[in-house]
């Protein structure tokens, strides 16, 4: 019974959370794991306080049974105070008003979903755009599925299909690009809006829990770290005083009485946690996003999932034609996000046959009568030797383009050979 609902719960945490929207591994610690600890852990709060005993007050002796439950629920959801033992009570104690414990298990519930909306907003965006991604990573990954020949099949037909939007989006292009920038670039703008506004959901992570615990230092959690028992006392005070009032045959009595709070000992460790985490989380969210910036701006071939220098008859001047006029920076986004989402063997695969394709533009030739049947070839498993003698045109002595492209498709044609093979 639980593998049947296993698909259904993971479906529907998915949903909830975005986690599908994750790309890379810093994305699955922000998209998917901090959700999934601030939702498990808020809702072992919230049964804590509605099935537990969230607070416990000491209490005179005249309180019978329900004057005990009632004081003991009213010091919960009412504002209590913390007054330090070596201290008396003061109207200064009773104006730092203490009330977030009741809240905790909203406010967690409320901060999990703020950490989906980088990815929710990327989700949204993206299928805004011509390339749409993810209609590509559920082909990618329903192809990654079969076996042998089939998946050489469905693979030429998703680079096709890929090409074909790519170059569909090309007088768009030329017209965007009076006005925008960034015009053919979109699916990158995106991602880098969304890498940043991680960053930016991190930093207002830090400064919400600040305000909601009330505390006077950003540096908090430090302080806690590697400080005494006193400066945690008065974010997380375990004991702390309740003031009430009780009407007992028509006279008003108020009662002042010290409450203790277990759950503060574990908000404190939580919290204290969490905070040092999302400090990681920013450190790791950063590293990643200046690389890839550097990779995309600066080096976009670290992005592919191969080596272009490997290919034959891939020289420098058509890596860069093949970069800036053939995959633009969508195709390569789709290639780079393709990687990280399925992996990399499937990537390198499907960038062989864009390369493939741009071989064949390059030289002049038409796309083969069956491309189906040049993929499906068996060139991938013989010997070079084997291929060139298969493939090598006798009367003229040359290899035939068609072939040519297909294996070079496959990364493995080797330079020496295809010299020799063609010479006269």
């Amino acid at each position: 019974m639980s593998f049947f609902w296993a698909p259904t719960i993971n479906t529907l945490y998915e949903g909830i959370t975005g986690s599908r929207n994750a790309i890379d591994a810093t994305d699955q610690l922000n998209l998917r794991l901090t959700p999934a600890i601030m939702i498990m852990t808020a809702t072992a709060i919230y049964c804590k306080q509605l099935f537990g005993s969230p607070m416990q007050c000491w209490l005179p002796r005249e309180f019978g049974g329900s004057w005990e439950a009632y004081a003991h629920d009213y010091c919960f959801i009412s504002d209590v105070y913390y007054v330090p033992f070596e201290e008396n009570i003061s109207d200064e104690h009773r104006q730092r008003k203490i009330s977030y414990y009741r809240w905790i298990p909203i406010v967690l519930v409320l901060q999990a979903l703020m950490y989906t909306i980088p990815g929710r907003l990327w989700y949204y965006l993206q299928n805004q755009t011509a390339l749409n991604l993810y209609s590509f990573i559920d082909m990618g990954e329903e192809i990654w599925d079969r076996i042998g020949k089939e998946r050489e099949k469905n693979l030429y037909n998703m680079s096709q299909n890929i090409i074909s939007t790519l170059q569909k989006c090309k007088d768009s292009r030329r017209i965007l690009r009076r006005t925008w920038r960034f015009a053919g670039s979109q699916a990158a703008a995106i991602y880098i809006i969304s890498k940043l506004l991680t960053l930016f959901n991190l930093f207002g992570q830090l400064v919400l829990t600040c305000y909601f615990l009330g505390v006077d230092s950003p540096f908090w959690g430090w302080k806690i770290l590697f400080s005494n028992k006193v400066y945690e006392n008065t974010i997380f005070p375990l004991m702390m005083t309740c003031d009430f009032e009780i009407r007992n045959l028509g006279q008003i009595q108020k009662y002042s009485t010290d409450c203790v709070t277990m759950l503060n000992a574990f908000n404190s460790k939580f919290y204290t946690l969490l905070y040092f985490w999302n400090l990681l989380l920013i450190l790791l969210t950063t590293i990643t996003t200046l690389d890839f910036l550097m990779s995309f701006f600066f080096r976009p071939t670290l992005l592919l999932p191969g080596k272009l220098n490997q290919i034959e008859g891939m020289t420098s001047e058509l890596k860069q034609k093949f970069l800036n006029h053939f995959l633009y920076s969508d195709g390569l986004i789709l290639l780079y996000v393709l990687r990280h989402r399925i992996n990399g063997i499937f990537a390198n695969n499907l960038m062989h046959k864009i390369v493939m394709a741009f071989i064949y533009e390059e030289y002049g030739a038409s796309a083969p009568p069956d491309a189906v049947a040049v993929y499906n070839s068996d060139d991938c498993c013989k010997t070079d030797q084997e291929v060139l003698t298969d493939v090598s045109d006798k009367d003229s002595g040359k290899m035939s383009m068609d072939r040519y492209a297909a294996y070079v498709g496959e990364g493995t044609l080797k330079a020496d050979a295809l010299a020799t093979n063609s010479s006269p």
